[in-house]
């Protein structure tokens, strides 16, 4: 969609005592106003344009971390904020279960503040509202706090404290080394990758090194992403995916368990096992980042929780029926759900400890700009056919380009593959997934209306997920957005299989959107 943050109009501001040295907001390489260090402070506060959504922008796409610091004797404070509402109904109905209408509401407000040259801070918050209509009516209301995050640069370091976002990589929306942020899955590709983004509590530190500039990063806590597993169009056990007799299991559980969205978390047939909370069980991280030649690259290594659980049967079950994990399958296919429905817990959730290497580069061929990126996963979750989880290596790459094309058209093309190493034959999921991502768009009316193209294909199943979008800037700060949603996929595809898109064949759908930002 259209964005328009850069040539809005200037930024209101309010001014406390000193001269004008707000030249320099909103650039954080600007050098230094030319007061001395026993001019008199001044306050700025800026009330959206165009500069505060640079700053909004520029912030969120993880800068060095202490790039906001103000300018010497300056304090400076920007208000910022996004609201969107979003439309969506579905191009038929395949199910008595799905939602038919979909209306998303989404507001986030913040303040940036700068105190001093060497101090910085951010502050917002987040309102989602949902209502969903077909089976039933469901309200969905939530209030986030979304970024909270403190800047200094002390000791050569550059330090960010608090909860935020940090993107690692280069490819484009797909990246196998971006494994620090959880995401919110409940509308899965349909909502920007950005935009899915979570923000958590870290402590980040940056500074040069070896030619290069490091950036290390410490996670206490640890968080899973967030998806639905019943009772909503992109849930995980979704309706009118399921085996026959899964499909009657979780439909009889819990009074019509898909009338009830649940999402990941609350309280369920679901038990969760998260990783303790503890200073000395967090997660940790570095990434290198350097320059040779024509090429930028970065080599980097995280010690983290895999964000996606293992699901199996919870021990209770185990012990009451005298099971061992690799009965899984054959007990629920079994099972009677009278039996189940006597059972406090069924399931049990858990998220394996991972190691991740990761290197990304990037450079100019001509016309082209050439983007690679990998990792190499130790430990990543995947089933047996028997239900048994089972933890092996695994190898992700993303290798694309983009180039403007004549007559204005932008495009950008990449080939993604997975490849599961120290494979067994009785893995659900193939050992080798190979897909390919692109994006055609481009811009008419003085770059008012933007028309894109964007698709996500494996080739194997011939599955896919296509969006064709119109936009149209209004304003600088407000466009609205007409488009549609598109899913495919083979139904002979495993439950099992992440890769498959046909668990979401039902949801085809047309939306409009509209975004205001200042």
């Amino acid at each position: 969609g259209g964005s328009g943050g850069a040539g809005g109009e200037a930024n209101r501001v309010i001014e406390i005592g000193g001269d004008d040295d707000f030249a320099a907001f909103g650039d954080p390489g600007a050098a230094p106003a030319a007061a001395s260090a026993t001019a008199a402070p001044v306050t700025t506060i800026a009330l959206g344009g165009g500069a505060a959504e640079q700053e909004f922008a520029a912030l969120t796409a993880s800068p060095p971390p202490a790039a906001a610091a103000g300018v010497g004797g300056v304090r400076t404070f920007a208000l910022f904020g996004r609201v969107e509402s979003k439309v969506a109904v579905d191009t038929h109905r395949e199910n008595r279960f799905e939602d038919i209408f979909d209306w998303r509401n989404e507001l986030r407000l913040g303040i940036d503040a700068r105190f001093d040259e060497r101090t910085a801070m951010r502050l917002s918050m987040q309102s989602l509202y949902q209502f969903r209509s077909g089976f039933e009516n469901q309200y969905d209301w939530e209030t986030n706090l979304f970024e909270a995050y403190l800047d200094r640069r002390q000791g050569g370091w550059d330090w960010r404290a608090g909860k935020q976002i940090v993107s690692w990589g280069r490819a484009d929306a797909i990246n196998p080394t971006d494994n620090l942020n959880p995401q919110d899955y409940r509308e899965i590709v349909t909502i920007g990758h950005d935009d899915r983004k979570i923000p958590i509590t870290m402590v980040r530190g940056g500074r040069p090194l070896a030619g290069g500039t490091l950036d290390a990063l410490y996670i206490p806590f640890f968080e899973p992403n967030k998806f639905d597993i019943v009772g909503a169009d992109y849930a995980v056990l979704g309706p009118g995916w399921l085996p026959a007799e899964w499909e009657r299991l979780f439909i009889k559980l819990g009074e019509n368990f898909h009338r009830r969205r649940l999402t990941f978390g609350e309280t369920s047939p679901f038990r969760v096992d998260e990783p303790e909370r503890s200073l000395t069980n967090g997660e940790a991280g570095a990434r290198w980042t350097s320059h040779w030649r024509r090429f930028d690259y970065s080599l980097s290594f995280l010690s983290t929780y895999s964000d996606w659980p293992v699901i199996r049967l919870d021990p209770t079950v185990l012990t009451r029926f005298d099971l061992r994990g690799s009965d899984t399958r054959r007990f629920l296919e079994d099972a009677e759900v009278s039996d189940l429905l006597r059972l406090r817990r069924i399931f049990s959730m858990r998220f394996p400890r991972q190691s991740i290497y990761g290197a990304d580069f990037e450079t100019l061929s001509g016309p082209y700009t050439i983007r690679g990126e990998a990792a190499l996963t130790f430990d990543h979750p995947y089933y047996h056919a028997d239900f048994s989880p089972v933890g092996k290596p695994q190898l992700s790459y993303v290798v694309g380009g983009d180039r403007q094309l004549p007559f204005h058209f932008y495009t950008n093309v990449q080939l993604l593959q997975t490849v599961i190493l120290r494979y067994d034959s009785d893995i659900l999921a193939r050992r080798v997934t190979t897909g390919m991502t692109a994006t055609l768009r481009r811009a008419f009316f003085e770059d008012r209306l933007h028309l894109q193209a964007n698709t996500l294909y494996y080739f194997r199943d011939n599955d896919y997920f296509l969006n064709l979008q119109a936009a149209y800037d209004l304003a600088d700060d407000l466009d609205v957005a007409l488009g549609v949603n598109l899913f495919q996929g083979s139904r002979d595809a495993s439950l099992a299989d992440t890769a498959s898109l046909s668990r979401f064949n039902n949801n085809d759908h047309f939306y409009t959107r509209l975004l205001y930002h200042f």
